[in-house]
């Protein structure tokens, strides 16, 4: 209910920071997406949407196994392809599939390495690095922290096997060119409706929330 009221609140119309202070507000983003082309369809009425979000998640959920399995089974076979997009499409953050942000976190993470592979084994497309690039801002949006993974896939495209320097280099502009034009296209949305020092006071509206005032060592005696 949480994930989904969020995303119908955007969809209405409250903007994210200045409206919105829950703290995974930016991960509204995905169920919104999915929320529109529904409340166009039905005029605003919203009674069976938590189904219709759960079976798009589902689809979503399936297709990503899918594309485990067609990767695993053409290099360890049809076994452990089944072994893999099974494992995949048990492996639900919350049980649930429905798109809030422990989920789309994990979804993001696949389509990054998914989408990596697929450009190591097809170098000359390149779209592949620009939907990676997107994946982990999508990531970053789920899960701020999540920007840690950048240095690691960097390295990782620069230690890969089979290309020259001049390769490697530039996919790892086209990488980090994608997170970096989508992040400038977020902040200036952003700026459109709030300075920065709004942005500041806003922000701070979030931590004051109880779950972000608890200290490490309350957490960790809760436990």
């Amino acid at each position: 209910a949480y994930a989904v009221a969020q995303s119908y609140r955007m969809v209405m119309g409250d903007n994210m920071f200045s409206q919105m202070w829950e703290s995974h507000q930016m991960s509204a983003f995905g169920l919104a997406v999915l929320m529109f082309p529904y409340l166009l369809f039905t005029g605003g009425q919203t009674t069976g949407i938590v189904l219709y979000l759960r079976i798009v998640g589902s689809v979503i959920h399936l297709l990503l196994g899918w594309w485990f399995f067609d990767k695993a089974q053409k290099k360890f076979g049809l076994t452990a392809g089944l072994l893999i997009m099974f494992a995949h499409v048990n492996f639900l953050p919350k049980w649930v599939t429905l798109a809030e942000f422990e989920l789309m976190q994990y979804w993001a993470v696949c389509i990054l390495f998914l989408a990596l592979l697929t450009w190591h084994e097809k170098p000359s497309e390149k779209k592949w690095l620009v939907i990676s690039g997107a994946a982990l801002f999508m990531a970053m949006m789920t899960y701020p922290t999540m920007i840690l993974l950048y240095p690691v896939y960097v390295v990782a495209l620069l230690v890969i096997e089979g290309r020259s320097t001049k390769e490697k280099w530039c996919s790892v502009l086209v990488f980090t060119g994608t997170v970096f034009v989508i992040g400038v296209a977020f902040l200036i949305y952003l700026r459109t409706y709030m300075t920065v020092d709004d942005f500041m006071k806003y922000v701070s509206y979030i931590f004051m929330d109880e779950s972000h005032s608890v200290s490490l060592s309350q957490r960790v005696a809760n436990y």
